[in-house]
C-alpha cells in the first residue's frame, strides 16, 4: 500500500520545506487540492497547472488524487 498526503495539511508557501519531510519519510505520493493553490481552478490556465505538477514530479512525487472540487 501507497500513503498519499493531501495539500490541504499545509499552506502553499510551505511546499518546498513540505517536501523535504514528506521525501525524509519515504513518502511520494500527494493528493492535490487546486482551491489550495488557485482559488477559482476553473480560470487557471493549463500550463500554470501543468508547471505545479511538474514541480512536483520533478521532486520524485506523483499526483494520484484530486480533491475539494
Amino acid at each position: 500500500m501507497e500513503l498519499a498526503i493531501s495539500n490541504i495539511a499545509w499552506e502553499p508557501r510551505e511546499d518546498e520545506a513540505v517536501r523535504e519531510v514528506l521525501a525524509a519519510a519515504g513518502i511520494r505520493a500527494l493528493e492535490v487540492a487546486p482551491t489550495k493553490m488557485w482559488s477559482d481552478p476553473s480560470t487557471v490556465p493549463i500550463g500554470e497547472a501543468l508547471r505545479y505538477r511538474a514541480g512536483w514530479e520533478s521532486r520524485g512525487f506523483r499526483l494520484v488524487a484530486m480533491q475539494a472540487l
